[in-house]
């Protein structure tokens, strides 16, 4: 609903009255006009601007980390420590790019925890959500360009459950990676942390690190539905890929909901 306007009755010449807006009424009209025209531009702007940071930066996540599983030279081999460390620190320096600008999520788990714990609106969820799947795609894309035929595999970086385990049980793995990672986002989006916030980037990279070389060998501790999207577009392998959405998504609404029942009962933001 509009602004109501104020009418002001004034007599002409002739003894008739009539109806007329008064000068200050058109003046906060106008005013009105031009705060919303200039609001509605802002919004636009912000969406724009995080949809490009989440793009490029799940873009870079996904073709530099990715790059880190693929063999090259056969005398040489990759191991789960190599892609622990590339991702971790990957993530690190995109948060230290795109941080400022868009959180840098990279991770459609965060975007919902971030929801969840109010940060967001829902319009901003499906800015980051397209943002990500699309950068994902990309960023795998990319590095099948620069990378040589006889070097990629037929499911390369795809994150698969270890053959020995069900579904259910690599959803329960997937669940407690991305809980431990969902855990570090409350905790830092604490406003008892803000003054710890100078190391974020290396916080990341250590838990990311550390849950990969811990879970890794389960289920390749994705954590992020983007992460397992891209390769599994390219590749063509969906072999138990809702484990990589359930996983993560049950995670993402959990922690939440935990740490704002337990820990930040009563604390001004």
């Amino acid at each position: 609903m509009g602004t109501p306007l104020v009418l002001t009755r004034v007599t002409d010449s002739g003894g008739m009255t009539t109806n007329e807006f008064s000068p200050d009424t058109n003046l906060k009209i106008e005013e009105k006009k031009d705060s919303d025209s200039a609001d509605s531009k802002s919004e636009l702007s912000r969406y724009l601007e995080v949809f490009a940071a989440e793009l490029v930066g799940t873009g870079l996540l996904l073709a530099l980390g990715c790059a880190s599983c693929v063999k090259g030279d056969a005398s040489k081999q990759v191991t789960d420590f190599h892609s622990a460390l590339t991702f971790g620190f990957i993530v690190s320096t995109i948060i230290g790019i795109f941080g400022h600008i868009s959180a840098a999520h990279l991770n459609p788990a965060v975007t919902l925890a971030f929801y969840v714990l109010g940060h967001i609106s829902i319009p901003m969820v499906c800015v980051y959500f397209a943002a990500q799947i699309m950068g994902a795609i990309m960023g795998v894309g990319v590095l099948y360009l620069l990378t040589p035929e006889d070097w990629i595999e037929p499911a390369m970086c795809v994150t698969q459950v270890h053959d020995s385990m069900t579904g259910i049980q690599g959803a329960a793995a997937e669940f407690l990676a991305t809980l431990a990672l969902i855990l570090m986002v409350c905790g830092l989006s604490d406003p008892r942390c803000s003054a710890r916030q100078d190391s974020v980037p290396l916080k990341f990279a250590g838990v990311i690190i550390a849950i990969s070389l811990a879970l890794g060998k389960y289920t390749g501790a994705s954590m992020n539905p983007a992460r397992s999207f891209g390769p599994a577009v390219w590749a063509g392998e969906w072999s138990l890929h809702w484990v990589y959405w359930v996983g993560p998504m049950s995670a993402a609404v959990v922690a939440p909901l935990f740490y704002l029942t337990c820990f930040l009962r009563g604390v001004q933001p």
